[in-house]
């Protein structure tokens, strides 16, 4: 397992809406079966980080570099690939 794969489905996910819905109207396992079967190897732990630091990412892109306190930012939420609206 890898934080780097990860953090490859973190960038990819949000783009392969096929993917988005089919993770969406599963369960907890069968979205690991669904992830492992679209090339993907990673623990909840890993996806975590990968979302923390994508999402660091992105508020310092947005903010041009101004400090985070402990907040997410995508308008006012974390983003998270199986709640995000824009990929329905």
């Amino acid at each position: 397992m890898s934080l780097d794969s990860a953090k490859e489905f973190v960038n990819k996910i949000r783009f392969m809406n096929d993917l988005m819905q089919s993770l969406r109207n599963a369960d907890e396992n069968k979205r690991e079966e669904i992830i492992g079967e679209a090339g993907f190897d990673f623990t909840f732990d890993e996806l975590k980080q990968a979302l923390s630091d994508y999402n660091d990412q992105l508020f310092t892109f947005v903010s041009g570099g101004a400090e985070r306190s402990g907040a997410c930012f995508i308008p006012a939420k974390c983003w998270d690939p199986f709640s995000d609206p824009a990929v329905t």
